[in-house]
């Protein structure tokens, strides 16, 4: 009865709900393949579980900093910087889902402090590959 009256109580990780949503939605309306299904339930799942049980809306872009730069110095199978910032793509889209749907008022994985090394020969630029390391956002590029 505690719960009926206040539906909080319930234990249920609505994170995951939400997860398992996208990734149908994803497969049954866009190009996602049955691969590219599996990995991205396998870490946008791994994700939750590092989130805890928790709502959606209530996720804030600190929590997923953190959760950016854990992945990159966990103990056990630390992750390269391109392999962490793939992950937190696969987090950005499914909150531009969520926005989509009204389920949260904005992406808070939008505007985060991510770092990559660039290449400049990869980049187009045919000079020699700098060392300088160039911090990204959605809005600019920082050079450190």
């Amino acid at each position: 009865m505690k719960i009926r009256a206040n539906p909080e109580l319930a234990d249920i990780n609505h994170l995951k709900l939400e997860i398992k949503n996208y990734i149908q939605h994803q497969f049954e309306n866009h190009p996602f393949t049955r691969n590219s299904v599996a990995s991205r339930t396998a870490v946008l799942n791994r994700w939750a579980d590092h989130m805890g049980s928790t709502e959606v809306r209530t996720i804030t872009a600190d929590q997923l900093q953190n959760w950016y730069e854990w992945l990159e110095r966990r103990k056990t199978e630390p992750l390269t910087e391109r392999s962490a910032h793939s992950y937190l793509l696969m987090v950005r889209s499914l909150f531009n889902h969520l926005s989509g749907e009204n389920k949260v008022r904005d992406n808070p994985a939008v505007r985060l402090a991510v770092s990559l090394w660039i290449n400049p020969r990869s980049a187009g630029d045919a000079g020699i590959a700098s060392k300088s390391r160039t911090r990204h956002t959605d809005s600019e590029a920082i050079t450190t």
